[in-house]
């Protein structure tokens, strides 16, 4: 069996800040204004950093296990897969089943087949953010096709072809973004169902751009390895990449635009990951793998699917942003307690019986 590759804490701490930009971008902090809050509100950025992550971190784990022996690794992969998502997101849109006087499009939430739809009733039904998952689940499917696929073409062992693979990638995203810019109609017509935000941001088989730029990167980073890294310049691009997306954020112009929707997050996502695997040592990755960063970075699934879920307690309201500065801070806590109990007394607990209930025939199934 192929060895384990070593975890990288500092990409677990950089999901508990993509997860905090998602936070503030669905529930405004009060009081703030100006470029301030056009920073949060473009916090939606966050998602599209999670799908280029997921690429990098199942090839992280997988590439050599699909590359060696796919057959027998198949099963593994998608029970520990399914176990590492499902349960949460099913018992979430269960709570959410509960608390909505005409729940809608069950069958496609169950199946988590409701980001397909153009209809943005559909994609957003029962528990809102759950529509990732079902990308998610798409992007998993595709993962052993995609790593064996660029085995096949050579992509994999040439540095070169990682390279030129990566550039056709952003080339189509922006070529992608450019066409919705120029003929894509009204730039905050979200629900449309040829808009930009249907079919960059939401729709799973644009997302495997994200993803496959992920795996691009987790090949790049492998060929590294006993090589002399510049350090120094990986460092500094990954501050570089921070400072440009925070401006990019305070821009109006950049809001809800095509751009906005995935390559602009999706490419500074990149050299970030890069950065961070990179320069472990850095001041950077020190501080994103923090055992509390990594903890709350263990927590975001949790805090991602239940945010929208706390309302109740809250009045059945979250218009945040008439909320006073106590009543966000309980708020806050409200959603950060909930999810830590949801990971720890759901989220694992029904991981390792799925692993179990799936997995009888294997000795040591991986874990997700």
């Amino acid at each position: 069996m192929p060895h384990r590759p070593e975890p990288i804490p500092a990409l677990t701490g950089l999901r508990c800040v993509a997860a905090l930009m998602v936070f503030v971008s669905h529930f405004p902090i009060p009081g703030v204004s100006g470029r301030l809050l056009q920073v949060t509100r473009a916090g939606y950025g966050g998602v599209t950093f999670f799908f280029v992550l997921s690429g990098f971190v199942l090839a992280h784990i997988y590439m050599d296990r699909f590359l060696e022996a796919p057959s027998r690794e198949i099963g593994p992969y998608v029970a520990a897969r399914l176990a590492r998502i499902y349960p949460l997101y099913l018992i979430c849109n269960l709570v959410a089943f509960g608390l909505i006087d005409r729940p809608l499009h069950v069958g496609r939430v169950v199946l988590a087949l409701q980001a397909w739809s153009p209809d943005l009733g559909v994609a957003y039904a029962l528990d809102g953010p759950g529509w990732s998952v079902g990308v998610e689940v798409f992007l998993y499917a595709m993962c052993p096709l995609v790593i064996l696929g660029l085995d096949r073409a050579g992509v994999l062992r040439s540095g070169r072809g990682l390279v030129l693979l990566g550039g056709l990638v952003v080339a189509v995203m922006v070529a992608l973004a450019l066409g919705f810019a120029v003929w894509g109609g009204a730039r905050f017509d979200i629900g449309a169902a040829n808009s930009a935000h249907r079919w960059l941001y939401r729709m799973p088989a644009a997302r495997l751009l994200d993803f496959t730029l992920g795996i691009l990167a987790c090949a790049f980073l492998r060929r590294q390895v006993g090589r002399r890294v510049a350090r120094p310049l990986w460092a500094a691009a990954g501050y570089g990449v921070i400072a440009a997306c925070l401006a990019l954020m305070a821009s109006g112009e950049f809001y809800f635009s095509a751009f906005s929707w995935d390559v602009c997050f999706a490419v500074p996502s990149v050299i970030l990951i890069l950065s961070v695997a990179l320069v472990p040592r850095g001041l950077l990755s020190r501080g994103l793998g923090h055992p509390v960063m990594v903890a709350l970075g263990e927590v975001s699934y949790a805090v991602y699917l239940i945010q929208g879920l706390v309302s109740p307690l809250m009045g059945g309201t979250l218009d945040t942003a008439r909320f006073s500065a106590g009543q966000y801070v309980v708020f806050c806590l409200a959603v950060l307690v909930v999810s830590v109990a949801a990971h720890l007394g759901i989220e694992r607990p029904a991981r390792r019986w799925v692993l179990r209930m799936a997995l009888p025939w294997a000795a040591a199934p991986m874990r997700p």
